[in-house]
């Protein structure tokens, strides 16, 4: 069974190990250099580089970070069906409340719709073979256009139709969150009922984006009762964060793809070395390279798997179900 979100297929598992093991040499020097200088310049300070680091990841005391990681989604409507964990909103009075509450996210996802398609109509000059933007590539020769990015709408393929959407609490504090996904998987070979890759909270009684992913960065439902972000800047540098929700209702909610209200408690991946981080993420580029997160491959093949093994399948209501009523 093929799924695309935890690790990516993992890239493969093999190319991603690959990419990350023969790092793992040049990291660990680098790292080693870097500690030499940096213990260097902070022990005449009286500080050492390590000392900062477990510092600065542990402003909040330990009876906080508990807390802050039982902060879960209010799983009321998550069913075991035959082994397998289902998310489906059943309560028809939830649906229809809050379908009139988002009825601007609804409109957001047409209006991001339509401004991401408008990359699919750029102009071809005849004298040219290929045209390129930061989005597509066109083969002017056989007028076709393949698309490069990473966006919730390529991923849907640009057809409303092919969008799903229902309400979560995921911080079951009473209120519900609108998350959005993809009903058919255009490559016929993933799972799209495993992920999200858009949410809105209701901040001052108005909807805000609070994540933003596509095929490279995605989040899902776990059957613990927690959320998980996938995310790759490339294979030596992907993975899998557990997060929450702190506080939807802060001023800020957005800052390009993580909502400022989430926090993220756990890493699983590669950051250079295989690695899993079992504390609030502070600076992920400083924790990766504490001796004490880093994992064999073995550990790492089982923990994904784990990891894996937790993921919800989300029963979608159609969006044309919501056009047809609004």
């Amino acid at each position: 069974m093929k799924k695309r979100n935890i690790f990516g297929l993992l890239f493969g598992l093999t190319f991603m190990l690959t990419a990350c093991n023969g790092e793992t040499e040049i990291n660990n020097t680098a790292a080693v250099d870097n500690s030499v200088a940096e213990n260097t310049a902070e022990n005449a300070s009286g500080a050492a580089s390590s000392i900062f680091v477990e510092d600065s990841a542990s402003n909040a005391s330990t009876e906080e970070k508990a807390e802050a990681k039982d902060i879960q989604y209010d799983r009321t409507y998550l069913e075991n069906v035959d082994g397998e964990y289902v998310y489906k909103l059943t309560d028809k009075s939830i649906i229809e409340k809050y379908d009139e509450l988002y009825a601007d996210a609804f409109a957001d996802v047409v209006k991001t719709q339509e401004e991401e398609a408008a990359w699919l109509d750029q102009s071809v000059y005849s004298d040219q073979t290929v045209v390129t933007s930061n989005l597509l590539y066109q083969d002017t020769n056989e007028s076709r256009m393949i698309e490069t990015g990473s966006t919730f709408e390529m991923d849907y393929g640009f057809d409303l139709l092919n969008v799903g959407y229902t309400y979560v609490d995921l911080n079951s504090d009473g209120d519900y969150e609108l998350i959005f996904g993809v009903l058919h998987d255009k490559y016929q070979d993933n799972e799209p009922q495993l992920v999200f890759e858009r949410a809105y909270a209701l901040v001052d009684g108005k909807p805000k984006t609070i994540c933003e992913g596509g095929s490279r960065s995605n989040y899902w439902l776990g059957n613990d009762g927690y959320i998980y972000h996938y995310g790759s800047s490339g294979a030596a540098f992907s993975g899998v964060w557990r997060i929450h929700i702190d506080n939807v209702s802060a001023p800020s909610t957005y800052d390009g793809e993580l909502g400022a209200d989430f926090v993220e408690d756990e890493f699983l991946g590669c950051w250079g070395n295989l690695v899993h981080i079992t504390e609030p993420i502070t600076d992920i580029g400083e924790l990766a390279y504490l001796p004490e997160y880093q994992i064999s491959e073995d550990e790492f093949n089982a923990l994904s798997q784990e990891w894996e093994s937790r993921q919800v399948k989300i029963e979608w209501i159609p969006f044309g179900e919501y056009q047809k009523k609004h």
